[in-house]
């Protein structure tokens, strides 16, 4: 059987995607549980998987809860270091499939300008032959 075409996520496939981990390095395990106990982070991302708008959905979700508005709003301003780093190994069998002329292709559920600034911010996206994101789509892959 001859491989024909290879599709990869990206949230923890190619980038790792745990903002818990970023939260615990910035304001510590403890601040970071209370404020996602307070406060349905994963469900204001699932908005902007969704089509929202990226800033727009995290700095009202800020001002929405005055106590966490700094940290909330880091989500937005230090996103990338929120989908970091990428996987190596990963990464690794995409340049290798693609060196090998298989079409490599990602498909995400990252929001539009959330997947924008990782396209621009990691070099490994020059080695894919199209790139998909689920919100500019107009679908989702999000159950709850």
């Amino acid at each position: 059987m001859t491989v024909e075409a290879v599709v990869f996520d990206i949230g923890n496939v190619l980038l790792e995607w745990h903002p818990e981990h970023y939260f615990d390095r910035t304001i510590g395990p403890e601040r970071r549980k209370a404020m996602f106990a307070a406060v349905d982070l994963h469900a204001m991302n699932d908005r902007i998987d969704l089509g929202e708008g990226f800033k727009d959905v995290i700095y009202a979700t800020a001002e929405a809860n005055p106590e966490w508005r700094a940290e909330i709003r880091d989500w937005h301003d230090n996103w990338i270091k929120l989908a970091a780093p990428p996987i190596d190994y990963s990464v690794r069998l995409l340049r290798a499939l693609k060196s090998a002329g298989v079409p490599v292709f990602t498909l995400t559920n990252f929001g539009v300008e959330s997947f924008a600034y990782a396209q621009s911010h990691y070099d490994f996206w020059v080695n894919l032959t199209a790139n998909m994101s689920r919100a500019a789509c107009g679908l989702s892959n999000l159950i709850r």
